[in-house]
């Protein structure tokens, strides 16, 4: 999820059951990185962390186009 409303750097959240992760974009390309996390074990970050890395050219151009430049 990236809000409208967001601040930079350009990042992704994942949200689960009311815990919830942060990974910045590192745009253009990744890799995606923790930013913070609530709630998740560190299995499951490592496992949520691969989820938004083949999208991440598409999720900066979204941001860029929602935010501008990261």
């Amino acid at each position: 999820m990236i809000y409208t409303n967001d601040h930079r750097p350009a990042h992704v959240r994942v949200w689960d059951a009311g815990r919830q992760a942060l990974f910045n974009s590192s745009c253009p390309a990744g890799p995606v990185g923790l930013r913070e996390n609530f709630g998740f074990s560190w299995p499951e970050v490592n496992e949520l962390a691969r989820l938004p890395q083949p999208h991440v050219p598409a999720l900066c151009a979204r941001w860029k186009t929602m935010h501008g430049d990261d």
